[in-house]
This record gives structure tokens, C-alpha cells and sequence, in this order.
């Protein structure tokens, strides 16, 4: 018997007759109001494959991911491995998840120092206006932008763990759901 898999039944187990996402190669879903994409099997060979071990089992790699699609962080990524037997049966399976770090959204300290020696000149140029005065203000007017912009980036720091839309909590449970609709897909 030769196990084989079906994209045709893994896409309508997704309630799709074609890709509908990456040109074709991959379908995008909403589950738990967050959006993830799954790979279809030998579309893109860099993504989800099927290929052949020396005891003519079939290995099917599966690549999901939860797409976050926003500035403060990046999309996390699964790989799901399983190994079916010349009977179609299911005899090993494997998952690794990838949670993508970003940095929070911050004001950089190129602008603050650009900032900071835009405000320093203003305070020279007027000196000769304000019998010096000037430059005093603007050293106030430094360092209540400086003190702002480290309470600004503090404050973004620990907001930023808070960000998730819920989806990299419900992202196991997805690609369990996904390996159970390449399961149904298998044929022998």
C-alpha cells in the first residue's frame, strides 16, 4: 500500500477549495478573533512538504503560522512533523512553536538628541535677546523632554507584554487542530 495525502480534503477541512493566502500556496483563518495561516502541503517547498523515508513512510511537515500583523510584534510560526506508516496509520508526530519577540514601541535616541540640540541652539540664538536667559530655559526645556521620553519608554516597555490579541494563547491548540485536518487527509 502507498500513503499519499490529499490537498484537495485538507483544503475543504478548511472550508476552502483553493489557497487563499501567500499566491495560493497557503490559507489564512480566523479562530478566537486572531488570524493564522496554514501551509498547503507541497505548494511551497520551503513551507509544508510531504516527502518519503527509506521505509516508504510518509512524512508530512506542516508549517502554521499566527499572524499578529502589527508594528509591536512579529508573526510566531509552527512546524508540525508527523510520519505515517505505508498504512495510512499516524506512528510519530513532533511540534515546535517559535514565539517572535519584538521591542515595544519607543521614541528613539536619535530623535531625542536631535531634539535636545535643536532646543540647545534655539536657547543660544536668543541669548543675545534675553541677556542669557535663554540658554537656561532651554536646558529646563532639555531636560523635561528627557525626563518625558524615559517615562514614555518605561511606560511602552511594560504595556507592550499586554499587546497580544489572545492568539499566541489559542496558537497550540490551532496547530493541534491543523495536524487533526492533515490526519483526515492522509490517504492509503
Amino acid at each position: 500500500m502507498t500513503v499519499g495525502f490529499s490537498n484537495d480534503t485538507f483544503m475543504s477541512r478548511n472550508g476552502v477549495t483553493a489557497g487563499n493566502d501567500q499566491n495560493g500556496n497557503a490559507i489564512k483563518f480566523t479562530s478566537q478573533d486572531a488570524d493564522y495561516r496554514v501551509y498547503i502541503p507541497g505548494k511551497d517547498p520551503s513551507k509544508s512538504t510531504t516527502s518519503y523515508n527509506s521505509a516508504g513512510q510518509m512524512v508530512l511537515t506542516l508549517a502554521v503560522d499566527h499572524i499578529i500583523g502589527s508594528e509591536l510584534s512579529k508573526d510566531d510560526h509552527a512546524t508540525a512533523t508527523m510520519t505515517f506508516d505505508t498504512d495510512g496509520s499516524l506512528i510519530q508526530t513532533d511540534m515546535a512553536v517559535t514565539f517572535e519577540e519584538s521591542g515595544p514601541l519607543t521614541i528613539p535616541q536619535w530623535l531625542v538628541a536631535d531634539v535636545d540640540i535643536t532646543v540647545a541652539v534655539l536657547g543660544l540664538v536668543l541669548a543675545p535677546d534675553s541677556d542669557g536667559s535663554s540658554v537656561a530655559e532651554a536646558l529646563k526645556v532639555i531636560k523635561d523632554i528627557d525626563d518625558f521620553v524615559k517615562t514614555f519608554n518605561n511606560i511602552t516597555t511594560g504595556i507592550r507584554k499586554f499587546t497580544d490579541d489572545g492568539g499566541r494563547l489559542n496558537f497550540p491548540a490551532v496547530v493541534a487542530a491543523e495536524m487533526n485536518r492533515a490526519c483526515v487527509s492522509v490517504t492509503a
